[in-house]
């Protein structure tokens, strides 16, 4: 059985929530921080990656409670941190959208590349590398942007 609710495929057979014409599935949480903030981490994922470009208009909170599985009143929390840092924008009676502000977005790429870049280097010295090996591990596997890695394929 499928249903369709505006933007939203809810399939009850496979258990699986995802929005018409996207390619990701009912999002995964984690007990070890708020469901809020797993929220709009995965907002701004996905206003990073792309899914969501500047200036579009944003599912409703309900949409995005039943992509995400979650309380309304969750995704209203999550929203609200977004729109607290510019991310996106309420406009009035129209609903929410990403800014158009191309400053904001780099800043968050910044810093969530940031992030990244700290856990990769709390991961590596967890196994026992240096900065100065990780670089060197980083540099001797590097791939250039749109090829492959040839040694995965072998």
């Amino acid at each position: 059985m499928v249903y369709y609710c505006h933007s939203v495929l809810v399939n009850h057979h496979t258990n699986t929530i995802c929005l018409k014409g996207s390619d990701f599935l009912a999002w995964q949480f984690t007990s070890d921080r708020p469901i809020y903030i797993q929220v709009s981490d995965q907002i701004v994922s996905d206003i990073l990656k792309g899914a969501y470009k500047m200036g579009e208009k944003l599912p409703s909170v309900r949409e995005f409670a039943v992509i995400a599985a979650v309380n309304p009143n969750t995704v209203q929390k999550a929203l609200s941190e977004l729109e607290s840092v510019g991310l996106i924008e309420t406009q009035r009676n129209t609903g929410k959208f990403v800014t158009q502000e191309r400053s904001v977005i780099e800043m968050a790429r910044k810093k969530r590349g940031e992030l990244l870049a700290v856990e990769f280097l709390k991961s590596m010295a967890a196994l026992g590398y240096t900065c100065e090996q990780t670089i060197s591990l980083l540099e001797a596997t590097k791939i250039e942007e749109g090829k492959s890695d040839e040694r995965s394929n072998a």
